[in-house]
């Protein structure tokens, strides 16, 4: 029976090499990826975000599926735009799948416009862009094919695979646009709303010399953020995924409690959280986060037929986020309300 799976699923696996993008079940911690126009949208100047995920360990090796990510963007020219900011960054992802099978490299930089509206600046408007390249590297031997299944004793990597591999390594261009909202209503509440479209340019991709277009994803997010006395921040939010025929889902809250008293409101938090994936797995998550520090911690326990092939271990996955103070520590700047723990 696990044979069966195994096959079925290294099957349908080259199904989704076309069209698979990254994803982080923290996705509200690993801003770059989730929006461009989230870009620079931060209290001080500069902000850094690691994001790690290993997903499906037993199901092909050690490492089925991993990914890495790490970006940096800066929040500039504050005081020569009456408070409106530029925001500048880069973001580098490495992709493994199918224990490295497929890898896909990518860099992109980011730039995006923070206008503020309002007398105080309570209400924004963010727009940003990504441009920059895309590398996809396919690893010929680790795949099992068709052709090397021999019926009741399995595969034979020694068979030729009859794929018409002409080339194991493509290079290209790729562009990601997006849009943002947030507005403060009150001191103890904040709402926030965006979209970002990715691969804007369609490109084409493929191993085979054939005409695949890279398909365009749309990732929808929304939430609000709820002060609850300086003593719980509830932070309910969302996000769908749109990719071709296949779409994705995870929606949820976090929690996060003061730790630093009311003279310095959730300058320390602890948070915990608990989210659904609409591809059926449940999240938890949990961490800690002092000043400009924050690191983050969750878990995917897999709910459908999966967890036959991964012995019912789901995805482990870690977020680091530094952010520096403002500039002039003295001066209040608006609120530029940004989704956190």
């Amino acid at each position: 029976m696990k044979n069966i799976f195994l096959v079925s699923f290294l099957s349908c696996f080259s199904l989704f090499l076309k069209a698979q993008d990254l994803k982080f079940s923290q996705f509200y911690n690993s801003p770059l990826n989730l929006n461009p126009a989230l870009t620079g949208k931060i209290p001080g100047i500069a902000r850094v975000v690691v994001n790690y995920r290993n997903q499906d360990n037993p199901v092909v090796a050690a490492s089925a599926y991993s990914t890495i990510s790490a970006s940096a963007d800066f929040g500039l020219l504050r005081d020569v735009m009456n408070d409106n900011v530029l925001g500048v960054g880069m973001v580098v992802n490495s992709d493994n799948q199918g224990a490295g099978a497929l890898k896909t490299i990518q860099i992109m930089a980011s730039v995006a416009y923070h206008l503020g509206m309002g007398y105080d600046k309570k209400h924004w408007i963010h727009a940003g862009f990504q441009g920059g390249l895309v590398q996809r590297r396919i690893d010929v031997g680790s795949f099992y094919w068709q052709s090397q299944y021999i019926p009741n004793q399995g595969f034979d990597q020694t068979l030729p695979s009859l794929e018409n591999i002409q080339n194991n390594s493509i290079l290209y261009p790729n562009l990601n646009a997006g849009i943002f909202w947030n507005s403060s209503f009150s001191k103890n509440i904040n709402a926030f709303a965006g979209a970002g479209l990715f691969n804007i340019l369609k490109p084409k991709e493929s191993f085979e010399g054939d005409d695949n277009e890279r398909d365009l994803r749309v990732n929808g997010h929304a939430g609000v953020s709820i002060n609850v006395k300086d003593f719980v921040m509830i932070t309910p939010n969302a996000v769908y995924k749109q990719q071709a025929k296949a779409t994705d889902w995870i929606a949820g809250s976090q929690f996060g409690f003061n730790l630093s008293g009311k003279k310095k409101p959730y300058e320390m938090v602890a948070f915990v959280g608990g989210w659904y994936d609409g591809s059926k797995s449940f999240i938890t998550s949990a961490g800690f986060q002092y000043q400009g520090i924050q690191l983050g911690l969750s878990y995917d326990a897999t709910l459908n037929e999966l967890k036959m092939a991964n012995q019912g271990r789901g995805g482990l996955e870690l977020s680091l986020i530094y952010q520096t103070p403002s500039a002039d520590p003295k001066k209040k700047y608006p609120l530029m309300h940004c989704p956190s723990f």
